[in-house]
């Protein structure tokens, strides 16, 4: 029988609840199995879950709700086992990298903010790549990262070593050494802050799209951090843009964001395991639904 494997970093979350909730009112009989990410064990052999060797078939699907690291390494291990039905797959997995996803919108001419990976050793060196962006105020953002929180506006060099001080003792307190840590320097939109659109896709195709403002005079509008979330109806700029990613970028499920800025929209991420509660209060859409239909097909 064809087993569906949910993997999370933990059972508490919104997006594994609603998308159990769901399957248990399709009534399906598949088999679903949760796998924490930290449960799991990747070796050479194969993949073990709380010890045991998983009994993995070709014709089973993988949903992958975890952090983006683990997500990484687990999947090239599950594609190699000859598992076709995986999301994120292993082309996708390079968009939980934000410098990653910069060079991808450039590779395809895709409008988006100035962007350098931050890497210097001498004063003159980051003056280089300041000068690049346009000189300060800038974005910095670690390159792993979600729910808005690893993001600053930083308007010179202290700013910067001090924002690099507080992620690794943070990571350090949480003992998570399977992050992957690097820091992106963007050009800051000023006429955006606080401000942006979430355009979500599923089965490759836009389902909707919402508008978040930041609600504390802020420039990061992330549900999470308190923005407000409203439905958006695309115009065919935006919608034309997002199209032009999906397919470039062979995307089957994730939140795209936007800016708007002076002349255009510019994109700014995708997040191929996107959280949907914001988006389900937003717009209506039962987002969970249709991603239990799909595990469940």
């Amino acid at each position: 029988m064809k087993k569906v494997y949910i993997v999370a970093d933990s059972r508490e979350d919104y997006r594994y609840d609603r998308i159990i909730e769901e399957i248990k009112l399709l009534n399906n009989e598949t088999e679903v199995v949760f796998a924490s990410s930290y449960d799991l064990a990747l070796t050479s052999e194969g993949v073990f879950l709380n010890g045991e060797k998983m009994d993995i078939s070709e014709n089973d699907k993988f949903w992958f709700l975890s952090n983006a690291t683990m997500n990484s390494f687990a999947i090239h291990k599950i594609s190699s086992l000859g598992v076709k039905n995986i999301w994120p797959n292993v082309e996708a997995v390079n968009f939980a990298d934000k410098f990653l996803t910069a060079v991808f919108f450039a590779k395809y001419d895709i409008p988006a903010p100035k962007t350098t990976l931050l890497r210097f050793t001498s004063d003159e060196e980051l003056e280089q790549l300041v000068d690049f962006l346009g000189g300060y105020p800038l974005v910095m953002k670690k390159n792993v990262g979600s729910v808005g929180r690893d993001v600053r506006i930083v308007k010179n060099k202290e700013d910067i070593l001090n924002f690099i001080e507080e992620v690794h003792e943070r990571l350090k307190k949480k003992r998570n050494h399977a992050s992957r840590i690097g820091f992106i320097l963007q050009e800051f939109i000023e006429e955006s802050a606080g401000t942006d659109f979430r355009v979500l896709v599923l089965g490759g195709k836009i389902i909707g799209a919402m508008k978040r403002t930041a609600q504390d005079g802020g420039f990061r509008a992330n549900v999470s951090l308190g923005g407000k979330a409203e439905k958006f109806e695309l115009d065919d700029e935006l919608r034309d843009l997002a199209e032009r990613i999906i397919e470039a970028g062979g995307i089957f499920y994730g939140g795209i964001d936007f800016i708007k800025g002076k002349k255009q929209y510019l994109a700014l991420e995708i997040n191929t395991s996107a959280q949907f509660k914001g988006f389900e209060g937003a717009t209506g859409i039962n987002v969970a639904k249709e991603i239990a239909k799909n595990l469940l097909s």
